[in-house]
Parts: C-alpha cells; sequence; structure tokens
C-alpha cells in the first residue's frame, strides 16, 4: 500500500516542504477495533519515520456518524472511509468537495472459508464480498427458506450499520433482488463479529440472520463453530470497493484553526477528536 507516500507527496505540495506537519488520520471503528488501530498506528508510524520531512500522525477512531462529522468541520486531514460512508459525505452544498480520493486502501488476502477463492488468492485485494451467515442447525438452507421465514415475520435481520456496505447496504441491495421486502425485524451491533455472536442466542422465537464481510470468521475461531455460511447468489455476485483514503484539499490553509469548532468548554472536547 503506497497511501504514506502518496500523502507526503500531496500534503508537503500543499503545506511547503520546511513546515512542521501534523496529519490528523480518522478512521471508523467498531468495538473489535483493536487489533485494526494497532495496524493503523505501526503503518502510520513506519509512514511518518520515512517521510522527508518527517511526518506526524494523530489517529482517531469514531463511528461513522463522528467521522461526518469531523470531515464536516474538516477536523481530520486524511479520511480513511468505507464505501458506504464516501458515498454519504458527497452530498454536500459546497461546489467544490472538501476532501479528494487519494487512495484505495489494499486488503491481505481472506483467510476465511467464507469468501470466495478469488478473495484468498495471494496479493493485494481491492475489495470483498458480504456474507449471510445463520446457526448451522438453522432451519434456513436457501433463499427460498430465507424468504418464506420472512413472509411470516419469524426472523430477526443481524446488521452492523445503517452505513456499513457489506454489513447493510449489499444485503439490501441483494435482498430487495432477491423479492425479500417483508418489514422484519432488525438489529444493528455495530461490529462485524457481534452479528455472527449473536446467531447462535435464541430471540422471541426470532431466527436470527446476520450479514458482515467475508473474511470476519476463520476457521477453528470460536465464532466459527455451529454458524455457517448461506448461500445468497445476489449478494455473493456484489464485490464491493474496499476502503477509500480522502484527503482534505489544501490542508496547510487552515492548520492553525483546526480546532475552532471546539467549545468554549476548557480541556479537552468530546466532540472534537485534536481538541
Amino acid at each position: 500500500m503506497k497511501l504514506g507516500i502518496i500523502a507526503s507527496l500531496v500534503l508537503l505540495g500543499c503545506i511547503g516542504a520546511t513546515a512542521d506537519i501534523g496529519v490528523r488520520v480518522g478512521v471508523v471503528a467498531f468495538e473489535d477495533f483493536d487489533r485494526e488501530y494497532d495496524k493503523w498506528e505501526t503503518v502510520l508510524a513506519d509512514f511518518g519515520r520515512r517521510s522527508h520531512p518527517p511526518l506526524r500522525f494523530q489517529l482517531a477512531a469514531g463511528t461513522y456518524g463522528d467521522l461526518l462529522d469531523w470531515m464536516d468541520r474538516e477536523l481530520v486531514d486524511v479520511a480513511i472511509l468505507t464505501s458506504g460512508v464516501f458515498a454519504t459525505s458527497q452530498f454536500s452544498t459546497e461546489s467544490t468537495p472538501a476532501y479528494q480520493h487519494l487512495a484505495t486502501v489494499g486488503l491481505p488476502p481472506a483467510v476465511s472459508d467464507w469468501a470466495g477463492l478469488d478473495r484468498r488468492a495471494a496479493g493485494d485485494h481491492f475489495g470483498y464480498r458480504s456474507v449471510c451467515a445463520v446457526p448451522a442447525d438453522s432451519p434456513i438452507t436457501s433463499i427460498e427458506d430465507l424468504r418464506h421465514v420472512a413472509e411470516q415475520g419469524r426472523v430477526q435481520l443481524v446488521f452492523v450499520s445503517p452505513l456499513s456496505v457489506s454489513g447493510r447496504i449489499a444485503p439490501t441491495v441483494a435482498m430487495r433482488e432477491a423479492n425479500i421486502t417483508a418489514d422484519v425485524a432488525i438489529i444493528y451491533s455495530q461490529s462485524h463479529s457481534e452479528p455472527v455472536r449473536l446467531l447462535t442466542q435464541p430471540v422471541n422465537g426470532l431466527a436470527r440472520v446476520a450479514f458482515v464481510w467475508d473474511d470476519t470468521v476463520r476457521e477453528g475461531d470460536e465464532l466459527r463453530a455451529k454458524r455457517r455460511r448461506l448461500p445468497f447468489p445476489a449478494l455473493d455476485q456484489l464485490f464491493l470497493p474496499h476502503d477509500s483514503a480522502r484527503l482534505r484539499r489544501c490542508v496547510g490553509r487552515i492548520r492553525q484553526t483546526r480546532c475552532r469548532a471546539a467549545s468554549a468548554i476548557s480541556g479537552r472536547n468530546w466532540a472534537n477528536p485534536f481538541c
């Protein structure tokens, strides 16, 4: 992934080669984000050391809503967005978007047996899929079964977040294509692992069906036991673009006013990740 090198070139062109450069990076976090946070801290620290002059990265993790708010107030210089959040961020009253596309973040090969063979192939990957999962002993074995229990109101759909592409948007598109349109119970977990955990926990006699990204579970994991992937042709054929890195245009121009939206409350402002 050449994100750090590209960012360095663009930032230096905007701020100036002799500036003391601090770059604020915002990423979307879920409750099981610790490993991902550690990865970003390591990657950014390495990029910062190899840049000339060195870049100082500050990393802030928040919800989808937090990241959109930080971008709206230009509180982050680089935003790592899922394609769903990126699409939402494009709806702006400004004639020129405040953030421009910098790079697509690469993925390593998937290791889950729920992922397709193409996703498990060696090399960099720039997309992934959503998968539908059910308990191993679920009577739902086909999309026809899912449509039937949905029409009877006997299913609860477990999603990640309203703005998650793999955990909400793509499944909604696929269900519409498969003519699964009944009004059923849904919940949001704000996590990719929690929907899989919830599959084995009964809820008021409803069958649970979860939608997550294709590398959520690994063979041998506790999450993999007693769960299975449900073949869903309309969903399986959707290849989803991975995260987009968006750069705030000419970050140097307002570098001294990065905390202008902070409230008068002294100390750290909860609404501003860097103040």
